[in-house]
């Protein structure tokens, strides 16, 4: 805006919180908000939390396939927490979160899955995901492994949702 030399009266946002103020203040923009978080230490966008629907893009080597985004998503089973960012969050509490966000992306995916075999008597595979969903993230499991593109989407899921009862046996 400064390079454009456009001037700015007030910035209104959304969502702000105490350091986007603070920000505003170092930068002489005036700043308001329809809400104000002021001690928010942590955003999440929830797309990326639910996997084979969103994630952070992994840059690998190669080029991946058309409309099929490798990716990782910030929750258990396939990462930890950034600690010590989020230092005041429990264990249980991420595993929750995580748990909570598989269970919603299972019935997300369960959903797309019924109504795909309702309009056209196939099931909805991996591999034509990208059918109904633009850019479809797949998690980045490592070096030679792979997804099988005739499988649903949700078997994956729910093996992860093994993992993390798995994972709670182990602390318990």
């Amino acid at each position: 805006l400064k390079e454009g030399d456009i001037k700015v009266d007030k910035l209104i946002v959304g969502i702000l919180s105490g350091h986007g103020t603070d920000m505003a203040a170092m930068n002489d923009i005036p700043v308001d908000s329809v809400y104000f978080i002021p001690n928010m230490r942590e955003w999440f966008s929830e797309v990326t939390m639910y996997p084979f629907l969103g994630g952070n893009y992994i840059e690998k080597a190669g080029k991946p396939q058309a409309g099929r985004i490798p990716s990782l998503n910030q929750i258990m089973p396939y990462t930890l927490p950034p600690f010590p960012f989020m230092e005041d969050v429990t264990w249980d509490a991420y595993y929750e979160f995580s748990f909570a966000c598989l269970e919603n992306t299972l019935e997300l995916l369960s959903v797309l899955e019924e109504e795909y075999q309702k309009m056209y008597q196939k099931n909805l595979t991996l591999g034509r995901l990208n059918e109904v969903i633009r850019e479809t993230y797949y998690i980045d499991q490592g070096e030679n492994l792979t997804y099988d593109m005739q499988v649903p989407a949700s078997s994956y899921v729910k093996n992860d949702i093994l993992k993390m009862k798995r994972l709670r046996k182990m602390q318990d």
